[in-house]
């Protein structure tokens, strides 16, 4: 259950995008660099399932970086492979607006403001 806790503290700093403006198959959660999240680095959270629901349950984290590959999920969750190739199409699209908000160096509604869907 502790973990459960720490997932939930981590989530108050960062974002939810949609699937349907991130043009991914799973939606996702994007990370300020607060307090918390400086001690792991930047990275992003990904539904573990396609719902169109969040659910913090429910979720792999992945390094960000650009050309993002298995190694880069964190744990032992599994994701597939097209969905993989998605996640690193749309980090690689939008890398300088995520590092930047996860750097603190802009807001949430500028990031927001400056995130590509893979769809456009």
């Amino acid at each position: 259950m502790e973990q459960q806790s720490d997932n939930l503290d981590n989530l108050f700093e960062m974002s939810n995008i949609r699937k349907s403006e991130s043009g991914l198959p799973v939606n996702i959660y994007v990370s300020s660099g607060g307090s918390v999240n400086k001690k792991h680095g930047p990275r992003i959270k990904i539904m573990s399932n396609t719902s169109d629901k969040f659910d913090p349950y429910q979720t792999i984290s992945i390094i960000m970086k650009k050309d993002i590959t298995t190694d880069d999920v964190i744990g032992y969750a599994r994701i597939e492979p097209k969905t993989l190739k998605k996640v690193r199409e749309y980090v690689n699209l939008n890398y300088d607006a995520l590092l930047a908000y996860w750097l603190d160096e802009i807001s949430t509604s500028e990031m927001i403001k400056k995130l590509k869907s893979l769809n456009d």
